[in-house]
């Protein structure tokens, strides 16, 4: 997990600006993970981004310059910091997703004691065998 944060930090911030963008579209419930009805949107959003930012200047009159600017804000509420940090350092210390991944360990945990729990079950019916074995 240490050298995949690394990996993550030397990413240019604009690349991370657009990761967290994009992981605002991806939704987890019970049954897993799932994108948000706004996919689409986003998507599309995006080709106008890149067509726009790929114009001349004799495009004055171009849709994608005529735009309506808008500000959205996030959804999520983050942690205040004086640190300077990342914009998915900033993602990742929300409390929506530590509480995502603190769901996760604990299903991971209930899979381990289950195991347990098992293999405990089985070593018991063992030596209960031997015990009426050893008593006949």
């Amino acid at each position: 997990m240490a050298s995949g944060l690394f990996h993550l930090q030397s990413q240019d911030y604009n690349t991370e600006l657009e990761l967290v963008s994009m992981f605002r579209h991806i939704n987890e419930n019970e049954s897993g993970y799932y994108l948000n009805e706004n996919i689409e949107c986003f998507l599309s959003g995006k080709t106008l981004l890149d067509k726009s930012s790929s114009s001349s200047s004799s495009d004055v009159g171009s849709p994608f310059l005529n735009r309506k600017t808008s500000v959205r804000f996030l959804e999520l509420s983050t942690v205040a910091s004086n640190a300077v940090s990342s914009p998915i350092q900033e993602l990742m210390s929300t409390p929506q997703y530590q509480l995502s991944r603190l769901r996760r360990q604990v299903v991971q945990e209930e899979q381990a004691r289950d195991e347990l729990e098992k293999e405990l079950s089985t070593y018991m019916s063992r030596i209960q065998e031997k015990g009426l074995e050893r008593a006949c």
